[in-house]
């Protein structure tokens, strides 16, 4: 079953599904690339998705954990 997501992670993995860039990520969030390496990697430790070697899960992967959460959530709703 997946947890729901505090709104600084979800911004962070939606950007990761967008596939931005670890600078324009780092800029839009104003923090430094170290900053954003680690809390990357403690997502993806989170949600139980692999990191890359940069810490950031892959674009599919991020993507595919926020639709099984839509998913989750319209399951629930109904």
């Amino acid at each position: 079953m997946r947890g729901s997501l505090g709104p600084d992670q979800r911004e962070l993995l939606e950007l990761c599904a967008e596939g931005w860039s670890t600078s324009v990520m780092a800029a839009l969030l104003d923090v430094d690339r170290v900053e954003l390496h680690e809390r990357t990697r403690a997502l993806c430790a989170a949600l139980s998705i692999a990191a890359r070697a940069d810490g950031r899960p892959t674009v599919h992967a991020a993507r595919l954990w926020l639709v099984g959460e839509a998913h989750t959530s319209l399951a629930h709703a109904a």
